[in-house]
């Protein structure tokens, strides 16, 4: 057991890497096992796992590798060619596609600042009212608006804090949104687990305000934890109006764009790609979109 750790250890320090070919399971929950020309292994937090072995994550399991400067996940049922993973990581990575989603996506989660909320937080916020109409707003309310403010801010910690006690107080209707909001903020964070672990939670019948920014949110997050195939049925299946719409088309299409590439389908990720250059000319993710493009 202690030269699995001095392994993990090792691997997640060294910047040449003691082994350039493996990685490290720095999480895992559930059933996860590691096929290679040696046999079939269950995985353990600390196991080394090779690019020439494939993962098979069984129902409802989870599994985290570190090393090489990434951290790739995998939340689906089914089988992985660790090679594949990595190469999609890193190309992901390469490009710097993740900070152009962020960009995107943080004007779009939070809507509107309002300064007050943010200002103040949500102490108290029971005992706030309109005075003129004398409506009094909830604990939740006033929290989870304090939240998106916050992430609107881009004070993601701080965000997480007050959506949690939103959390707390909502109830059985409520919860959603501010699960929906808290995984947004773990998203923007770069918490890929935490951010897992709340939108697994969510439940959108689709005529939620937040409903076409949930689908984009659920997109990233299948994306981040290499469910691919599941993120291009969500998007071509559940994305609505959303290639029609200006303000998030650019970011549709690229998360589509990032989908095919993790499947391998080139001609579909130039497509999309193509598409995100010509709606969103002289934006970031235009200019990562072109760079994409230029190693197709």
């Amino acid at each position: 057991m202690k030269s699995r750790y001095a392994l993990m250890l090792l691997a997640l320090l060294s910047v040449s890497g003691l082994d350039a070919q493996t990685l490290t399971v720095s999480y895992v929950d559930g059933h996860v096992q590691l096929q290679t020309a040696s046999g079939l292994s269950t995985l353990s937090i600390g196991d080394s796992v090779p690019r020439e072995g494939t993962l098979r994550v069984a129902d409802a399991s989870y599994v985290e590798l570190a090393g090489q400067g990434l951290t790739i996940v995998c939340s689906q049922p089914g089988a992985y060619s660790v090679q594949a993973l990595l190469s999609a990581s890193k190309s992901i990575g390469a490009t710097g596609a993740a900070h152009a989603i962020s960009t995107l996506f943080s004007k779009l989660v939070s809507g509107p600042l309002k300064a007050q909320n943010a200002a103040l937080g949500a102490r108290g916020a029971n005992q706030s009212k309109d005075t003129q109409t004398g409506w009094v707003t909830s604990d939740s309310e006033a929290y989870l608006q304090s939240g998106k403010d916050l992430i609107r801010l881009e004070k993601y910690p701080e965000a997480i804090q007050e959506l949690q006690e939103a959390l707390e107080a909502a109830s059985d209707q409520e919860r959603p949104e501010v699960r929906y909001y808290l995984a947004s903020a773990h998203s923007l964070r770069g918490d890929v687990r935490s951010s897992f672990q709340q939108i697994s939670k969510v439940t959108c019948s689709g005529g939620e305000p937040w409903a076409a920014d949930y689908v984009l949110l659920k997109a990233r997050i299948l994306i981040d934890t290499s469910a691919f195939q599941q993120a291009i049925s969500l998007l071509t299946e559940q994305g609505g109006e959303l290639p029609q719409d200006a303000q998030r088309a650019p970011l549709y299409h690229f998360l589509l764009a990032l989908s095919y590439q993790g499947v391998g389908d080139v001609a579909d990720e130039r497509e999309n790609l193509a598409r995100v250059v010509r709606i969103a000319a002289g934006t970031n993710i235009a200019d990562v979109a072109k760079e994409m493009l230029g190693g197709l």
